[in-house]
């Protein structure tokens, strides 16, 4: 969920590790910001949706993995539909609103690999229906705001890969963030994980 900067980095990593079906789902237009962090956009996609892009350049990368896009923002009717045709979703997402919403659609032992990032740090939780806390209860009052946060595209293609890599253990039964958040500081190199109760 979510094909900007984490979503470009994790999508395609999952398609070169050859996972049979894909399904990306956002409802963004390219724009000439997202050029310097989001890896699967070049200038001539300008004004694009980003599903339709996405879809087209990863399709054509080893021709092994089904692609099916949905362009609609994950607050909509259409999301709970698509989430209950997958085993587990990466949550790529840009706010906690959406995130929030998302979770809300998991099924039972159905994994959602969360992360996030802004400026040189970022942060990946594995999250299952009943058996870890929801993100709602770990970012509990977080403050929303509306203004545009800088994201380093370093910190993009870090978290994004280390995303990709919980997204396997998931799927191959090895999950290493259940109840954990690990946290990367890419500005000293610093890796801090912490126990989620």
């Amino acid at each position: 969920m979510g094909i900007g900067g984490l979503g470009c980095v994790v999508s395609e990593i999952l398609v070169r590790l050859g996972v049979g079906k894909l399904v990306i789902a956002d409802n963004g237009i390219v724009e000439e910001s997202n050029l310097g962090r989001q890896s699967l956009y070049y200038v001539e996609d300008l004004d694009k949706k980003k599903t339709e892009v996405a879809k087209n350049k990863l399709e054509k990368m080893t021709g092994c993995t089904s692609i099916e896009e949905y362009f609609f923002d994950v607050r909509s009717k259409e999301t709970k539909k698509i989430i209950h045709s997958v085993n587990g979703i990466a949550d790529c997402l840009d706010n906690y609103e959406s995130r929030f919403a998302l979770e809300n659609y998991l099924y039972d032992n159905q994994f959602l690999v969360h992360g996030g990032v802004e400026r040189d740090f970022g942060q990946i939780t594995t999250i299952v229906k009943n058996k870890t806390l929801k993100l709602s209860d770990i970012y509990y009052n977080i403050k929303i705001y509306n203004e545009t946060i800088a994201v380093s595209p370093i910190s993009v293609f870090a978290i994004g890969s280390l995303m990709a890599q919980e997204v396997m253990n998931n799927i191959i039964g090895t999950p290493m963030l259940i109840n954990k958040l690990f946290i990367v500081e890419l500005s000293d190199f610093s890796f801090t994980t912490l126990e989620l109760k």
